[in-house]
């Protein structure tokens, strides 16, 4: 009986990883062979090509798995193959605009993206590649609806449809970021080099996500196709005038039989930037440095994929503190001067500045169960954050101030948080059409206080969500999906005394206490594709966000935002519900994509100056409160793109998201504070494939206009109006060839504010910061005109 149930284990075995050959032909819609037609599984990790003749064949384990088939001019196209069914045909139509993607963010299965209910959109290396920035949120604002709350070009969070910081869930690779996201200045330690691809939803995505999925949910992607036995990669740099930014990457990925590899190491250097206004800015540069990379092992039942990075970041705070005259001052031997020009053209990053380290691991195994899949996710991320603070005037005297200024045994803020992330999805076999998806993800969290002064309590955080979500398509036109989510999250923050007295009322320190939070999160969804041109889609769905540590416990001064921030014990988690409704029209000439969405939010949670206007430890009081609110906006963009002239291209988009309180007392504090203001973005971009040295190359001119934006917070002064200003710009690109056809070089040289205008977003916190005496002007203005070059060089070592 042994020998028995021990030969049906080895049969079943066997059966499970045997390996079956598929084939078929890849054609247009007239039913022409299409050669070098590319086909990949995100779930098998493989993929192969078309021969001349527009055929194909490979090799699939048992069951059903989602491939993207794509050619360059052609809308890529989501196909299931099964391992006993052969001889497909593909037809594949020619490719108008910039909307048919595939997604893998947002639903279970890859999905193309007109027929997803959910407002997703995608940006690929490329796209980012062809243009400046200094951080990876910055290389995204080019999506409409998504903005940025900046702390000069280092620092930028984002904000999708007026919600930012803990309302957006940042993915890597699908799991979640941790990074103490709270914080107004701190930024997302993600570098752009490894980034293959970014999708953005927008909306609530608690269904998936969880928690702080409430607003949008973010997916930076790192996993490279390749061909089995190509070895390749590139070497990256650039420069920045403004600030002389210079980076030095390196990236490396290839695949040998079951064994592909990928890892980046970028490393970036800014100085001081400039305006026209402030001049240069004292102690804005950077520092950034990273390594990332993925390792994937294939198998005929599964994969194991182990992905790692390292991101450092030193940089520094500009206090905008100035003297008569409107220059830059330091503290320095006792007493205040002016900062050199020597010391503002250098790359010193002098007190007060930030230095930050992450480290990640995540491990991913994926099962083939027969026809189903199961996909386990673990993580290991150590975020730590340090604040080092210059010194005040009174703090120090004669021969001890430059040993005191220059201290940096003991950081003043030292925040240590680790996170262990955990998730499980079981896709099951489709049962008369419907893909059914359970899963349940969440994490285990502990922050720790390692520094001279506190601005949140240690803490523990437990948090668990299970979910279901199915999907079905009906007569190739109807696309339905929804699900249900249930979450809970426990916080266990922990009593710290801190012996200094009280000021304004407010005793420093922090009691313990225990809180648990729970939600349940519907959503449903449909698109319908009225015919090969117009697609119509429809989504409602419920949100959730529990407060956070910050909210319910700050009590200290932040010296990254210049001010002493106290949280509210008795705040409520956050709920919304969001209808979207959107169109998408496509065809040879012309795409057009409008989205419309209404946020009602309860309990929504927002920071304001204390109505008392109490100042403590030199730092004005913000303090916590929640109210009903709601949000309302639309996104539009059309491409012209004529059929006759494919190498024209003219995009337009434009963006609004209005926010106000249900309740109000006044116009002052009618409007939710710090939405960003309505914008327009205008580019023509004309590509061209000369019969010479060069594959392609490219000339681009655009223009940026930000409206002025005077629906604000004014109740005790919290936020003030911005005006409204335009900015050009233009670039021009190209890829150099051998005499074999392949890639030697991609150069870019990229104009930034071409007529180096000066201006303030209305999402700048540096708007706020310090007052220039000499021309009464409040706040610090953002970067002025900025050329950038940029030299790509690939080399290919094998395949």
């Amino acid at each position: 009986m042994k020998k028995s149930i021990t030969c049906l284990a080895f049969l079943a075995s066997v059966s499970l990883m045997a390996q079956h050959e598929i084939s078929g032909t890849v054609t247009d819609v007239s039913g022409n062979p299409l050669s070098e037609a590319n086909l990949y599984s995100e779930a098998l990790h493989k993929g192969t090509a078309t021969n001349a003749s527009g055929k194909f064949s490979m090799q699939i384990p048992k069951g059903q798995f989602t491939f993207v088939v794509n050619r360059v001019g052609y809308q890529p196209k989501c196909v299931s193959f099964r391992e006993d069914q052969s001889n497909y045909t593909i037809h594949l139509s020619e490719q108008y605009g910039e909307l048919d993607e595939v997604i893998v963010t947002g639903v279970t299965h890859s999905t193309d993206q007109r027929r997803s209910p959910i407002s997703t959109s995608v940006i690929h290396a490329a796209d980012m590649e062809a243009q400046a920035s200094s951080n990876i949120v910055d290389a995204i604002t080019q999506i409409p609806g998504v903005d940025a709350w900046q702390t000069g070009p280092s620092i930028s969070k984002p904000v999708i449809r007026g919600l930012g910081s803990n309302h957006v869930v940042t993915l890597y690779n699908g799991v979640r970021q941790e990074e103490q996201q709270w914080g107004a200045e701190h930024g997302i330690q993600i570098g752009e080099l490894g980034i293959q691809r970014t999708e953005v939803i927008k909306g609530p995505s608690s269904l998936l996500y969880g928690s702080d999925a409430q607003g949008s949910v973010i997916n930076f992607i790192t996993e490279k196709q390749l061909k089995d036995g190509a070895v390749n990669g590139h070497l990256q740099s650039q420069y920045q005038a403004n600030n002389d930014m210079q980076e030095y990457g390196l990236s490396n990925a290839g695949k040998l039989d079951a064994l592909s590899w990928h890892i980046d190491l970028d490393r970036k250097q800014a100085g001081n930037y400039k305006n026209d206004k402030d001049g240069t800015v004292y102690n804005s540069g950077f520092e950034n440095l990273e390594f990332s990379g993925d390792l994937d092992w294939d198998y005929n039942w599964g994969n194991t994929q182990l992905f790692f990075s390292s991101f450092g970041q030193k940089l520094g705070m500009t206090e905008g503190e100035r003297n008569e005259s409107g220059a830059f001052t330091k503290f320095e031997a006792g007493k205040v001067r002016a900062v050199s020009q020597r010391e503002l053209d250098s790359y010193t990053i002098d007190l007060p500045y930030q230095r930050i380290k992450h480290y990640r691991v995540q491990l991913r195994q994926d099962l083939f169960l027969g026809s189903d899949r199961l996909q386990l996710d673990l993580a290991y991320q150590q975020n730590k954050r340090q604040e080092f603070e210059g010194p005040e005037p009174e703090e120090t005297e004669g021969a001890n101030a430059a040993e005191a200024e220059t201290e940096e045994s003991g950081a003043a803020l030292d925040l240590l948080l680790r996170t262990y992330d955990y998730g499980a999805r079981y896709q099951l076999s489709p049962i008369g059409g419907w893909k059914i998806t359970v899963g349940t993800n969440g994490m285990y969290q502990t922050n720790e206080n390692e520094g001279e002064e506190f601005l949140i309590p240690n803490y523990d955080l437990f948090d668990f969500g299970g979910y279901s979500y199915v999907s079905k398509t009906i007569n190739d036109k109807w696309n339905l999906a929804g699900g249900l989510r249930f979450d809970l999250r426990h916080i266990n923050s922990k009593a710290l005394q801190v012996n200094e007295p009280a000021q304004g009322g407010i005793k420093p320190g922090f009691n313990a206490f225990k809180a648990d939070f729970s939600n349940l999160s519907p959503s449903l969804g449909l698109s319908y594709l009225i015919d090969d041109y117009l697609t119509v889609k429809f989504n409602a769905a419920r949100g959730f966000r529990a407060p956070n540590s910050q909210e319910l416990s700050a009590n200290g001064i932040h010296e990254g935002t210049n001010r002493y921030e106290l949280g509210n014990r008795n705040l409520d988690p956050e709920t919304d519900t969001e209808l979207d409704l959107g169109l998408i029209w496509n065809n040879d000439a012309l795409t057009l994509s409008l989205s419309g969405f209404y946020n009602a939010i309860a309990d929504y949670i927002y920071i304001h100056k204390d109505a008392q206007a109490r100042m403590i430890e030199g730092a004005e009081l913000f303090e916590y409160e929640q109210q009903d609110a709601q949000l309302w906006g639309a996104e539009a963009s059309f491409e012209v793109h004529p059929k006759e002239l494919s190498w024209l291209h003219w995009h337009n988009d434009f963006s609004f998201v209005n926010g106000e309180f249900q309740d109000y007392a006044s116009k002052a504090s009618k409007y939710l504070p710090f939405i960003p203001a309505p914008a327009l973005h205008s580019k023509i971009k004309a590509v061209f494939k000369p019969k010479t040295l060069f594959q392609s190359v490219f000339l681009a001119w655009g223009i940026d206009y930000s409206f002025k934006q005077d629906h604000v917070y004014t109740r005790y002064d919290t936020e003030s109006a911005t005006p409204d200003y335009t900015l050009f710009n233009a670039s021009v690109g190209c890829t150099l060839k051998n005499k074999s056809g392949n890639s030697l070089a991609r150069l870019y040289v990229i104009g930034d504010n071409l007529f180096d205008k000066a201006y303030q977003d209305h999402m700048s916190r540096l708007k706020y910061i310090g007052e220039n005496p000499a021309t009464g002007q409040t706040g610090i203005y953002q970067m002025g005109r900025n050329i950038s070059f940029k030299l790509i060089v690939p080399f290919q070592l094998n395949g």
